[in-house]
């Protein structure tokens, strides 16, 4: 509707200063139609911690991809990253790690929140837990990966995608328990990021900005477990007081 307005006014023609009875039911209408997008579950960290532990499960896959896999998911994760910021733009040049390794840097070429392509740096901190760990996983990976164009490639050279996340996350997740694989994709890691972020008490102005978030559209990120949901009944048991 924007893009009509502005085409109205550049060309100088007429436009409604505000909007129709008709274009008000319409838009009525699509807020109130149902999304044909799949509801997609989170990947919270202790799922997380299950897919990298399948991933270096000694099989037939090679070293390089069991290493670059784990890079993968854990940045995601951490970095509260879209797929499509790891998979389509990123390349090896984009990651430095502290001296220290306690933390890494990612050059953030473009995003969606970034039509401009100003750029933006992204800082992800080590974690307590080796085994999910952004950065020793990174420098796991780039061991075996020093050069290049893409960051993320299999062994054989070919980069690593968003489908093929989707596809390696489901082929993992049966290992890890889950009966349903196809309610994962690859913007699950940045579903449960948010999701645990909030679990774990940290204020929501600082997973906007872990996230990227410049409005409120980070609330339909956080998904609440069946637990907390059932144990709102008893926290409003607790309040005794009507005095206000």
């Amino acid at each position: 509707m924007s893009a009509i307005r502005n085409l109205h006014v550049e060309l100088g023609f007429a436009y409604p200063s505000g909007p129709t009875t008709l274009l008000a039911r319409v838009l009525r209408g699509i807020d109130r139609s149902s999304s044909t997008q799949r509801h997609r579950l989170p990947i919270t960290t202790p799922l997380l911690r299950e897919i990298c532990r399948h991933v270096a499960v000694p099989c037939m896959r090679h070293p390089h991809d069991k290493a670059m896999l784990r890079a993968a998911f854990s940045l995601a994760f951490h970095g509260f990253f879209r797929c499509g910021e790891l998979t389509a733009g990123l390349r090896r040049c984009d990651v430095t790690i502290s001296t220290d390794q306690r933390s890494l840097s990612v050059n953030l070429r473009s995003s969606k929140t970034d039509p401009d392509s100003t750029g933006h740096t992204v800082l992800v901190g080590a974690s307590t837990d080796a085994l999910i760990c952004p950065v020793q996983a990174m420098a796991n990976y780039l061991a075996f990966r020093p050069g290049g164009d893409h960051l993320f490639t299999y062994a054989n050279g070919q980069p690593l995608t968003r489908n093929a996340v989707s596809s390696e996350l489901r082929n993992l997740l049966p290992l890890c328990g889950v009966t349903d694989p196809s309610a994962y994709a690859s913007h699950s890691f940045r579903i449960g990021a948010a999701t645990s972020a909030a679990m774990a008490g940290v204020p929501e102005h600082i997973i906007r900005i872990m996230g990227r978030w410049r409005s409120d559209a980070v609330h339909r990120y956080i998904r609440a477990a069946t637990a907390d949901t059932l144990r709102v009944s008893r926290q409003l048991a607790a309040v005794q007081s009507h005095q206000w």
